[in-house]
């Protein structure tokens, strides 16, 4: 009875680790890691999302990067009372334009 007692708590563990894994062995898919949206941005693209809410970063990542590249060149603009857009007004402004254009 001993020796089936400590059987059994010696599987458990390996048991708990099975769904984890898919028929091959490895991980299965919906268990990875998301991969870095960050990862296709330019150097100048990251640092600008970094100055970014969340909401708009989400929408900056999802752009093309001639559409990263206008919310950036928007920034050093002057809008019409002489101030220079946000990082989030330009990337809102895009979206607007994206928006309508559909």
């Amino acid at each position: 009875m001993k020796k089936l007692w400590i059987l059994t708590l010696s599987l458990i563990p390996t048991l708990a680790c099975l769904p984890a894994f898919s028929d091959n062995g490895g991980p299965r898919p919906e268990d990875q890691i998301p991969s870095d949206p960050f990862s296709d941005l330019t150097t100048d693209e990251y640092v600008f999302a970094a100055q970014l809410n969340d909401t708009n970063r989400q929408a900056f990542v999802r752009m093309t990067s001639e559409q990263r590249g206008e919310c950036m060149h928007m920034t050093a603009l002057f809008n019409t009372t002489g101030n220079t857009l946000s990082p989030d007004a330009a990337v809102e402004k895009v979206v607007a334009t994206i928006q309508n254009k559909e």
